[in-house]
């Protein structure tokens, strides 16, 4: 993997059985790994952007797999960088946090990611819509 992101599913209509009423998230760190070179970042940049999913569908035609009944959209990331993220479960709350290592004149500490909006309807914060 290489790197941190948040995923969100989105469902076709007439999927049968429909979306599901709870809000799933694929919350994915890759936590300790070596350097990436700038050219593999923006491949990995690529593969997550429009250009790159419309790309990845070219195989799936060739191989007449069909339509996926799932559509994943990044709704944060992709972070790069030595990190760690914590789920923070309280009652039917959930609250993820993304710290990574870096090099300071003290020696390496870890810093939190700034929060990043996801994509809902409200404009709000992953933390702020579940922050425990």
């Amino acid at each position: 993997m290489h790197h941190a992101h948040i995923a969100e599913p989105a469902w076709p209509a007439g999927v049968p059985g429909g979306a599901p009423e709870a809000r799933i998230l694929q919350l994915t760190c890759s936590p300790v790994h070596n350097s990436i070179p700038g050219p593999l970042r923006a491949g990995f940049r690529f593969g997550w952007s429009r250009a790159g999913r419309r790309l990845g569908r070219l195989p799936a035609r060739h191989g007449r797999t069909g339509t996926p009944p799932v559509h994943w959209r990044r709704t944060g990331g992709p972070w790069f960088g030595n990190q760690l993220m914590t789920l923070t479960l309280h009652g039917r709350k959930a609250a993820p946090t993304l710290v990574q290592a870096k090099a300071t004149k003290k020696g390496a500490q870890l810093e939190t990611v700034p929060d990043r909006p996801l994509a809902d309807n409200h404009g709000t914060t992953f933390s702020q819509a579940t922050k425990c």
